[in-house]
């Protein structure tokens, strides 16, 4: 997690100097050199390709956790501690977090090239200093608000990715629901039929009466 956290971190700030250098200097009458832009250009793509790749890193490893801990919320026996994620709709709010965060990442890197592409294209007919001072102050709102955004983000993804992981190795070390043994009820032993014991003994009764009446007779 904190490979693709650095390499989302990385590609951030690749993004947002290369962007920067591309805004001020393609004032179209003063064109920077190119060596410069060329620098500039190269920064905002493989910052780019280093963002995108560390947030798809993020979004697969929660999602191969969250797949785990659905199956030990099915499988496990319930803890005596309670856990930070203890059931399914505590596993939906944890993966709603996760991405609101990741939406937010993404959303203050958008919000700092879309501005400073949006300053670079109106400011173009002013003069240069104005256009300059204009795309400068930019960069430095702009910048502040998106590392705000990315500084959120990051840390609202890697807490939700943390507490799934914790809960789902918690639960790893508890036993699986169909090996807990149910504890055996002891038989106790049916009680004799009532009527066959009076049966019993009036079958018993009447032989001795028929022994009797023949003994008397004799």
């Amino acid at each position: 997690m904190w490979r693709f956290l650095m390499l989302s971190t990385i590609g951030a700030i690749g993004m947002l100097t290369g962007q920067a250098v591309l805004g001020l200097g393609l004032y179209p009458t003063e064109l920077a050199p190119v060596a410069v832009l060329t620098q500039g250009m190269l920064l905002l793509v493989s910052g780019t390709a280093l963002f995108v790749s560390g947030m798809l890193g993020l979004a697969q490893g929660y999602e191969q956790v969250a797949a785990t801990l659905t199956h030990l919320l099915a499988t496990k026996d319930t803890p005596e501690k309670p856990l930070t994620i203890g059931d399914a709709e505590q596993l939906g709010h944890n993966g709603d977090g996760f991405w609101r965060a990741y939406q937010k990442s993404a959303a203050g890197l958008c919000l700092f090239v879309g501005g400073l592409i949006a300053l670079v294209v109106g400011l173009d007919r002013f003069s240069f200093n104005l256009y300059v001072t204009a795309v400068g102050s930019g960069i430095g709102i702009l910048g502040l608000a998106a590392c705000a955004f990315l500084v959120q983000g990051l840390s609202g993804m890697r807490r939700t990715h943390r507490e799934a992981l914790h809960s789902s190795l918690a639960l790893e070390k508890l036993p699986d629901i169909s090996t807990i043994q149910e504890p055996r009820t002891r038989r106790t032993p049916r009680p004799a039929r009532r009527h066959t014991l009076f049966e019993r003994n009036r079958g018993q009764g009447s032989d001795l009466q028929h022994q009797q009446k023949r003994a008397s007779r004799r």
